[in-house]
């Protein structure tokens, strides 16, 4: 009996000691999961906010191909309060704050985008024309600062064609405007590492042939 006593005691010390070690481990093992998880979910939050100020960024670089300065200007004053906002985020993060400002960024964009299917009149190529074959007026072969500028303008200029080739409906003529404005790129490009009037000058020629192919699309 005795035997039969201790050992039942035995036994029952056991189941009960048993939920006690379980419960020990329970309380450990979640808390490490927990953290690691934490740690996971900041990492995720933080890439979706470096994504978002990347968008932000890029809406801020488009604004300045605004078509009037009317524009820009309205775009550049909603583009500073979602900055306002990104930066709040920052210090105090919330999921349904986040999701209103990517679906207000998404909104800005197709606003933005708007203006690369606009059709080009007659008058805005020309103006463009006008505008860019000023610069080789100037005294681009004899001062930086001037031949700087001059680039810069051009860059733009082709950035616009490029922009409103995509507007453009897809064939022949589409395939053949992105490899002449491809071309115009590349002349670019060399112009940046190495300088020269004559090339300049050409290139301005080319850009200015290219708008007028859409003031003949203009027409038709």
């Amino acid at each position: 009996m005795k035997t039969t006593y201790k050992t039942n005691i035995a036994i029952l010390l056991s189941l009960l000691s048993a939920p006690i070690v379980f419960a020990q481990q329970d309380r450990s093992l979640p808390a490490d999961i927990r953290a690691e998880s934490a740690e996971m979910k900041a990492d995720a939050k933080e890439a979706a906010l470096d994504n978002l100020n990347r968008e932000i960024d890029r809406l801020d670089e488009m604004a300045d191909n605004a078509p009037t300065s009317e524009e820009k200007s309205a775009t550049k004053a909603r583009i500073a309060t979602l900055k306002e906002r990104r930066s709040e985020l920052r210090k105090d993060y919330a999921q349904a704050r986040y999701d209103a400002l990517k679906a207000d960024v998404k909104a800005e964009y197709a606003r933005v985008s708007n203006w690369t299917k606009r059709t080009f009149t007659n008058d805005e190529a020309n103006s463009r024309v006008n505008d860019l074959s000023d610069y080789k007026s100037r005294p681009t072969d004899s001062s930086k600062s001037e031949s700087k500028a001059a680039l810069n303008a051009v860059e733009k200029e082709i950035n616009r064609l490029e922009e409103s080739c995509k507007s453009m409906p897809k064939g022949e003529a589409r395939k053949a405007a992105e490899i002449r404005i491809k071309s115009l790129e590349k002349r670019h490009d060399q112009l940046e590492g190495s300088f020269n009037k004559a090339s300049f000058d050409a290139l301005v020629d080319d850009v200015n042939n290219e708008w007028n192919h859409h003031k003949n699309q203009v027409r038709s």
